[in-house]
């Protein structure tokens, strides 16, 4: 079904969705809230649940609330008009997508395999790994957990370019 309106909202990095269709948009949320709820219970099964307090990593819940939302128009969808529509798209808008860029991270990012690969050394590196990631910045440096997140994600911001990785590879050459 067509909406009167688009709806858009934002992750945590500022990037853009955009649904102009019921379908398209259900089918990301609920891709997006599968993703997020395998990886939440991985996590929680590997290093225990603990390790499974990280905001972005629980974004599986608010987007739970936003399939329930909009399940609870199936039943009065037929019946709305244009505007009734767009109303209640603009309420879900400002009700829940409004705060995903607060809680939610696309899981389409590149850096999330890396990121969820980096709770196998410890929840702190994983902190310092999204942490640097996300603000570009390093304010925990006296924690050595959250230092070694951060140089992971150094190594996977550069890649290649990297004097550690090129280093670590000549090492391992040699």
């Amino acid at each position: 079904m067509k909406l009167p309106t688009i709806i858009s909202f934002n992750d945590v990095t500022n990037k853009t969705f955009q649904f102009d269709t019921l379908e398209a948009f259900t089918k990301f949320i609920k891709a997006e809230e599968s993703f997020w709820s395998e990886k939440l219970e991985q996590i929680s099964d590997t290093y225990g649940s603990s390790y499974a307090t990280n905001p972005y990593l629980i974004a599986a819940t608010p987007l739970n609330t936003i399939l329930e939302y909009v399940k609870a128009w199936k039943a009065e969808l037929s019946t709305w008009d244009a505007d009734t529509f767009t109303a209640r798209i603009n309420q879900l808008q400002s009700l829940h997508l409004a705060a995903l860029n607060t809680k939610w991270i696309w899981s389409g990012h590149p850096f999330i395999s890396a990121w969820l690969n980096s709770y196998k050394h410890s929840q702190g590196t994983s902190e310092g790994f999204i942490q640097a990631t996300l603000t570009k910045s390093i304010p925990n440096t006296a924690n050595v957990d959250w230092l070694k997140g951060y140089l992971l994600a150094y190594e996977f911001d550069l890649q290649d370019e990297s004097n550690i990785t090129k280093r670590r590879d000549a090492e391992e050459e040699s």
